[in-house]
């Protein structure tokens, strides 16, 4: 088969392109889009295996992304002053990393048209701030995602609009599309919503098949990090009995993921001062480690911020501080190799471009690797079922003799 062409939007850091080289799938990463500048060179440093630095001056670099949206929070657009204010080697390294990760920055701003015709999957994992429980406990008022929405999350309809974009004129759509987000999404408040998008999708030629909870300990992963999934396949060959429920219940081990006494200087720099608001989170978070020895099976779900109560889980240690989960146990709770995370501490040596709180940041607003392992198999699966349908069973045989080979 043909290598999976890919568009990554909100692509974060990158666990999309994982999660394919570790399921074996030939593929090419059309583009990615994505505006916040540390998951943009996180994406960069973590993927590709060579990385120059720009050669523009600053002046030049500053020019050039002035006409592009980017963000340094993930939350609002940085101005021509922000950019100034950014390192020139800072900058150099983000403006390399834009163009070797083909980002096209600005969800909002892309046309339909720059979606290739023979595209066979778009990844969509748009903002969760407006469902979120803990947001829409403080916003009550809060649109979530309705359709013209003014809110981080209502940009899920920005990829409507590219769809319809080409849908309109009889172009080819992404034979797959694949979503992921917070539960919230089939609450009471979002659920009529999520079901008008899944309509929209259907007029489109889409089949959808939701996986609501799909739950990181059944994939083998120790963080009880719960998210809804939607497979959409364009195709009038298949129904959604064909597709897989993506049942699983594989074992895991959290002492494979902690990094107990083995890096001192991150175990540090994780370990608050004991305030009164601190007691609590320790009185009132999951306890995983107490004296260099692992007592929990799994943390609590992954958030941007770990110095926050509720999180992930506490460590007890032997000189009686607590600490919080290191950036690299995070990573690693995410399912990215170690390797991989070692290239952004290596990147750190020389210049600070990643900070522990825009380290834990990129974890937390990730997706599990080893779940999207999990569904790009049954993407490949599904594409072999069409293939069946248009194929001789001769020719479907030597397509997957040929994948088998390159294997």
């Amino acid at each position: 088969m043909k290598p999976l062409k890919v568009i990554e939007t909100f692509a974060g850091i990158g666990a999309q392109k994982e999660a394919l080289n570790r399921a074996n799938i030939e593929h090419e990463i059309v583009h990615t889009v994505e505006w916040d500048i540390h998951a943009i060179m996180g994406y960069a440093v973590m993927h590709h295996h060579s990385l120059k630095p720009s050669r523009l001056s600053k002046e030049k670099i500053i020019e050039k992304l002035s006409q592009v949206t980017l963000s340094s929070d993930g939350k609002t657009p940085l101005s021509t002053t922000g950019l100034k204010s950014i390192s020139e080697e800072k900058l150099q390294l983000l403006y390399a990393s834009i163009q070797k990760n083909k980002n096209l920055c600005d969800i909002t701003k892309i046309r339909g048209d720059q979606i290739p015709n023979d595209t066979d999957l778009l990844t969509y994992s748009f903002p969760c701030q407006d469902l979120s429980n803990a947001r829409a406990f403080h916003y009550q008022d809060n649109e979530g995602i309705s359709k013209g929405a003014n809110t981080r999350s209502g940009l899920l309809w920005e990829i409507e609009r590219i769809l319809r974009e080409k849908f309109s004129i009889g172009a080819d759509l992404p034979t797959f599309l694949l979503m992921e987000n917070v539960n919230a999404i089939n609450s009471p408040k979002h659920n009529a919503n999520f079901l008008q998008w899944q309509k929209e999708l259907e007029e489109m030629g889409y089949v959808n098949k939701v996986y609501r909870g799909l739950v990181a300990t059944d994939f083998g992963v120790p963080q009880q990090r719960s998210r809804t999934f939607m497979l959409s396949v364009r195709t009038d060959s298949i129904n959604e009995i064909e597709m897989s429920s993506l049942v699983f219940h594989k074992p895991y081990d959290l002492s494979k993921y902690l990094r107990l006494e083995k890096y001192p200087d991150e175990e540090i720099a994780v370990t608050p001062n004991m305030t009164p608001s601190r007691k609590k989170i320790l009185e009132n978070n999951k306890h995983l480690a107490e004296n260099g020895k692992v007592i929990a099976e799994f943390a609590n779900t992954i958030s941007t911020k770990q110095d926050r109560n509720p999180n992930a889980g506490v460590i007890l240690q032997k000189n009686g501080d607590m600490r919080y989960l290191t950036n690299r146990e995070a990573f690693l709770l995410m399912g990215f190799p170690e390797k991989k995370f070692n290239k952004l501490k290596r990147l750190n040596h020389k210049h600070i471009y990643f900070s522990e709180s825009a380290l834990i940041k990129m974890a937390g607003n990730s997706i599990v690797v080893d779940v999207l392992v999990e569904i790009f198999k049954e993407i490949e699966r599904i594409k072999l079922v069409l293939l069946e349908k248009t194929h001789t069973s001769e020719e479907v045989e030597l397509l997957q003799r040929l994948r088998g080979m390159k294997e």
